[in-house]
Formats: structure tokens, sequence, C-alpha cells
């Protein structure tokens, strides 16, 4: 589990993160379920491939949610100018700052209109869903390297649409990027 963090964490968050207390903090939200665990149906009494499901979803949500953490923290320590993320519009901005965060989501909308169904979904479930490659590949049917090179030609098709710094923006600390 600690590989698998390590691996996932991506450079800029793991400055400000530790892969061994992101473990930590799953196998704290673990403990609790244990008694509630049941095995798999058709693994025989087999309490494993449970455990395992549960802990990957944990620690993805617990990695996802550190992310998060860490972009906002990033943001929220620029100078007001110079904040460029997706900050969300609401009732203390002021109508130009909600006027452009408008004009970069319809932005960022309209690029991903311009993928395919297949394209947008795999896009959308690893950047903002955190979805691991390995599910993706499941879901799709799909080997590893080729989500991976899905993901890389959906990038180059998206570097057509949108700014350099909006692409960014939007593909910040994941994983393979």
């Amino acid at each position: 589990m600690v590989t698998w963090a390590r691996l996932h964490l991506g450079a800029r968050v793991r400055d400000g993160l530790c892969a061994e207390d992101l473990v930590q903090e799953t196998w704290v939200a673990i403990l609790p379920e244990l008694p509630r665990l049941r095995p798999v149906p058709g693994e025989r009494e087999r309490f494993t491939p449970a455990l395992l499901g549960l802990a990957k979803r944990i620690l993805r949500n617990k990695l996802v949610d550190a992310r998060r953490r860490e972009l906002r923290r990033r943001v929220q320590s620029l100078p007001p100018s110079d904040r460029s993320g997706p900050l969300p519009a609401d009732d203390r901005s002021g109508p130009v700052t909600r006027a452009l965060r408008s004009e970069r989501r319809r932005s960022v909308q309209d690029a991903l209109d311009r993928l395919g169904t297949r394209e947008r979904e795999l896009f959308v479930r690893r950047i903002f869903e955190g979805a691991g490659l390995e599910e993706l590949a499941n879901d799709y049917g799909m080997t590893r390297d080729a989500v991976i090179k899905a993901r890389q030609r959906t990038r180059a098709r998206l570097a057509r649409y949108l700014t350099a710094e909006l692409l960014d923006v939007l593909v910040d600390g994941a994983p393979d990027s």
C-alpha cells in the first residue's frame, strides 16, 4: 500500500505529504469496518479480496482528498492576482471574477464535448474522479498501457482547444501526467 501511495502521490503533493501517513489513515478507517467485512461471493470464505478492495477504495479516496487539499493550499498561498486555479464562484466574488471562472468552465466543457464519448469518460474518471488505471482498464476492456496511451492522446487533443495554463490546472497532480 505504501508503494502504491508513493507511486500515485505525484511530485508536487509528495513535498507536503507522506505515503506512510496516507496508509496509516487508511488503516485507521479500515479497522472499524472489519467486523462488517464479508467474503467476496465465490471466494470460499476468504476475506483477503474483500479487505484488499476496501483498502484500495479508502486509500484512493484519501489520495484524492490529499491532492485536493494540496491544490487548495497552493492556490490560497498565491497572491490574489496570481490565483488562476479553478476556484468556484460565490457571492463574495466580483462580477469580473465570476465571468472569468464561467468562461474557463465553458472552455473546458467545450473542449470535453469535442472528445468522443469513451475518451471523455476515461479522461473525466481518471482526472476528476481519481479512478485507477487498472480499474479503468477492467471497466473498458483495455490494458493498463492502453489506458495510459488513450489518456495521453486525449491530453494532446485537449491541448488544441485549451490554453496550456488551463490544461495544466486540469491535470495537475494526476498520477501519470
